[in-house]
């Protein structure tokens, strides 16, 4: 997974984006469904193996520390990280 923002205005250009990162979890299989904000936190639904239905919790400022500027792309190598929660 990962996560981007993108410009309110067209063409909605992405602007700042994480490196892609994966929860802990038994299965090969995780994915997105779903986001939104509660509390000053971001909740993640995704699903897991198929099997079950999670929730990642993220809050907003951790989410901000770990988004880069997407011109960095050119720059800086993007990886996959075990962990950024």
């Amino acid at each position: 997974m990962f996560v981007y923002t993108f410009d309110v205005n067209p063409p909605h250009q992405i602007k700042r984006v994480t490196d892609s990162f994966l929860p802990q979890s038994d299965y090969d299989v995780v994915f997105p469904c779903g986001v939104t904000k509660a509390y000053g936190n971001i909740l993640i639904a995704y699903g897991e193996g198929d099997a079950f239905n999670k929730i990642l919790q993220i809050t907003s400022a951790k989410l901000k520390e770990i988004l880069y500027d997407v011109e960095e792309l050119k720059t800086r190598e993007y990886k996959l990280v075990d962990s950024v929660l």
